[in-house]
């Protein structure tokens, strides 16, 4: 690829039939013996109409044919309002209408419900509508005709007003949210920092890659090296090395490792290592240890403070649970002490993923489990309050709810309930690693607690690692780039479990059964073959780029 444009050209298609087929996977799961959904109906009353512009426009899809409208819906009768998330698709049907057509639930900002109370009292579902000129290219899309959009408006007012008993039914179909979320990224890419743009757009490399080295990175305390030295093998050591010294491609780190060659102990030193170094842009200089008053130079320090705030994903919620533990176990803290750091893990907890969970808290917890309740973001963020250090004296009397204390209120403490949305972005703010799904790296909540503060430079991520990176397709690994990071690491073995995809093997879906870690091994991407300390790497090949 050589621009974003033709990643999306590429990326679309397979990525709408990946939807489509989750979509009808739901259909098939809930469906009756005859074929009717199982799922209920809700009968709201349209309450008004808005034209808006999507935050994406793109040029061959939204031109002077098709607008986008968002409606609102409040109760009706008996009928309760549906519990949906963003990007929730929805079927509606109107009378006077020829067939259904569909809505997808909008984006509420700056929160992220979807159903916000106004000053009456009342909470409103919102969906998004595309409204096309020509009745003829609406068909089978779902899209509102101009005659249908017609049909909802009332003939004796002027402008977009709806009539009075506009009584719809719906049906929820599923959530697009996945497909969402790596559309966005995608859209994210002319956005990304000129080495990360560089090495997603390269073309086939022909210069041949540096041997990777086992150097002491300079940003590195000493006693942090010899840790790490002492607790993994030359080829795990080389991979943490070659990431912390600058020594990747386009600071874009491939790390393939066969069964049994110690890949997440190598994912648990890195965390180690980016917690005390720093790593530097491509072709700058190293920086060096941190110097502390009283302190011998290149030592750790008892206070901990991380040089680099890490965000470490996974493509399944076990697989980022299992991660997260292992690196409390293993990794050192800048004090040189382990899990001496703090973390938090963003999504569900272990008992709430079980499609059949009743999402209640075991009475019997083990250590793993335990420790995941103790680090959950949003676990934190319920318990809604939260202390916070107000600076003068118009910060202090915009903000409602503080308790009055007398004396100068400057630098005073004061607690105050605050919404789950600053909660979240307060605990991740305070993290130095942040654990979660690739999709969940993607969600509104997740983006809004760590967007940049342009006033603070610690608000998004210096560098991403993401484990079985050949199990994720290229749209969704390239989630975390939004970032913006300094250094991507993947770990991954194409030769182990491959992209799950639910659409099936086609010729217009090869692209999306192809992870990002496959395309750039392709293009001769320079990649460390890790390796157990006899220097085999498995009973079988596991390549040629060492």
């Amino acid at each position: 690829f050589k621009n974003a444009n033709e990643i999306m050209a590429a990326m679309a298609h397979p990525l709408m039939n990946e939807g489509l087929a989750s979509l009808n996977g739901g259909y098939h799961a809930d469906k009756y013996g005859n074929g009717r959904w199982n799922r209920d109906l809700y009968h709201l009353r349209m309450t008004k109409l808005t034209e808006v512009s999507p935050i994406f426009q793109t040029k061959s899809y939204f031109q002077g044919n098709i607008k986008m409208y968002e409606a609102q819906f409040s109760a009706h009768g008996e009928t309760n309002l549906p519990p949906s998330n963003l990007s929730e698709l929805y079927c509606m049907h109107f009378q006077g209408w020829s067939d259904c057509k569909f809505g997808i639930v909008a984006h509420d900002f700056p929160t992220t419900i979807t159903f916000r109370k106004y000053n009456d009292g009342k909470s409103l579902l919102k969906l998004w509508l595309a409204v096309h000129q020509n009745e003829r290219d609406t068909k089978e899309t779902g899209w509102l005709s101009r005659k249908d959009f017609s049909k909802l408006l009332d003939p004796h007012r002027n402008g977009i007003e709806v009539k009075e008993n506009a009584i719809f039914t719906l049906i929820s179909c599923g959530s697009t949210t996945n497909i969402v979320r790596q559309f966005e990224a995608i859209k994210c890419l002319p956005h990304l920092k000129p080495h990360l743009q560089k090495a997603l757009f390269t073309s086939y490399i022909t210069n041949s890659a540096k041997a990777a080295s086992t150097t002491k990175p300079r940003s590195l305390p000493m006693d942090i090296w010899r840790s790490l030295s002492n607790s993994h093998n030359s080829y795990q050591l080389s991979s943490i090395s070659q990431v912390l010294t600058g020594g990747c491609r386009d600071n874009i780190c491939l790390v393939m490792g066969p069964p049994g060659t110690g890949k997440s102990s190598t994912i648990v030193g890195l965390v180690s290592a980016l917690l005390s170094g720093k790593a530097p842009l491509p072709k700058q200089r190293q920086s060096g240890c941190l110097i502390h008053p009283g302190k011998t130079m290149g030592a750790t320090f008892t206070e901990p403070h991380a040089r680099n705030r890490i965000l470490v994903c996974a493509t399944t919620n076990q697989a980022v649970d299992s991660l997260a533990w292992k690196i409390k176990q293993g990794s050192l803290g800048p004090s040189g002490k382990v899990g001496d750091f703090t973390m938090a893990r963003f999504g569900s907890l272990p008992w709430e993923i079980s499609r059949d969970s009743t999402n209640q808290k075991p009475e019997t917890l083990s250590k793993m489990e335990d420790f995941l309740y103790e680090i959950n973001v949003d676990r934190r963020a319920s318990e809604g309050t939260q202390d916070f250090e107000y600076n003068d004296e118009e910060e202090r009397e915009q903000i409602k709810g503080w308790s009055a204390e007398k004396g100068n209120p400057k630098r005073k403490k004061r607690r105050k309930i605050i919404g789950r949305a600053k909660l979240r972005s307060h605990i991740l703010g305070s993290c130095s690693v942040v654990i979660a799904t690739l999709s969940g790296a993607g969600s509104k909540a997740f983006v809004d607690a760590v967007c940049r503060d342009p006033t603070r430079n610690d608000s998004e991520f210096d560098a991403v690692i993401i484990d079985e990176a050949c199990q994720a397709s290229e749209p969704e690994s390239l989630i975390p780039f939004k970032y913006n990071p300094t250094t991507i690491t993947f770990v991954g073995d194409p030769k182990q479990l491959p992209v799950l995809t639910l659409s099936g093997s086609s010729s217009n879906n090869k692209l999306i059964e192809q992870s990002l870690f496959e395309r750039l091994q392709s293009l001769n991407f320079p990649t460390i073959l890790l390796r157990n300390r006899s220097g085999e790497t498995s009973e079988r090949t596991a390549g040629k780029n060492s």
